[in-house]
């Protein structure tokens, strides 16, 4: 069962706690990410472009319309994922800067992301634009800041942070 979004909203669904992007069967929430800034757009396999219904796929899986730069986006975390997977994370995960706003929403899924095996001085989440949304998740073990905001009118909801360096 895929957790459901308002419908003028398009929904990504990742459905791995994998922290890679890949053409494969699955939507990593890194995929997610850059598939709603319109940094991915090609190559997208037919078990990823499921997992992102708002989208437009021409014949080779490329985004052509539906979601990217410009749109609303909101990643929501597909229930099979269990009770509070853990993302463990290599990076900082790209940054949201899109002009349109993205919501994230854990959902009762509550993912955490462990910023464990990051470079020091590193942010999991840095948000650069304005009126995003990010809800329902646990963010542990950052090198420093566990969300970094560089803007105006975003809301977090139902965070818990911790043993985050920086705050």
């Amino acid at each position: 069962a895929k957790t459901q979004a308002p419908t003028d909203v398009g929904r990504l669904i990742v459905n791995s706690a994998a922290d890679n992007v890949s053409v494969d069967s699955v939507l990593t929430l890194r995929e997610a990410m850059l598939a709603a800034k319109g940094s991915a757009i090609g190559g997208w396999s037919a078990g990823e472009q499921a997992q992102m219904p708002a989208c437009v796929f021409n014949g080779s899986g490329d985004i052509i319309g539906g979601c990217g730069a410009g749109t609303q986006e909101m990643i929501v975390f597909d229930s099979g994922l269990g009770g509070a997977p853990t993302f463990a994370l290599f990076s900082s995960l790209p940054i949201i800067d899109d002009s349109n706003s993205l919501i994230i929403d854990g959902g009762t899924v509550f993912p955490i992301l462990d910023g464990g095996a990051m470079p020091g001085g590193t942010d999991i989440l840095i948000i650069t634009s304005d009126g995003n949304s990010v809800s329902n998740l646990s963010i542990i073990n950052s090198p420093r800041h566990g969300v970094r905001i560089e803007s105006a009118n975003n809301t977090l909801s139902g965070i818990f942070a911790s043993n985050n360096l920086g705050s």
